[in-house]
């Protein structure tokens, strides 16, 4: 008997952990969606700061850039299969 409570306990111990990493998951997806929606006009405001900036900081900018625009759809793409139903 008390085996068996054991083992409800652990299987309900499982769902909870596995309902708050899916929980996780849609909150990290949901804040890609937000980032995918802010991406073009961090875009556009990073032109303008590339104009009125010095050289050295135009690369540092350059790369910021690039770094948003490939990983920020790649991990919202990834969040998004992870919550998939």
């Amino acid at each position: 008997m008390e085996d068996n409570n054991l083992e409800d306990k652990l299987k309900e111990e499982e769902k909870v952990r596995n309902d708050y990493q899916k929980m996780q998951w849609r909150v990290i997806a949901d804040m890609m969606s937000v980032f995918a929606i802010e991406l073009p006009i961090l875009y556009a405001t990073t032109g303008y700061f590339q104009s009125i900036f010095p050289g050295e900081v135009k690369a540092e900018l350059y790369a910021g850039e690039t770094t948003l625009l490939l990983c920020l759809p790649l991990a919202y793409l990834a969040a998004r299969f992870v919550t998939r139903k």
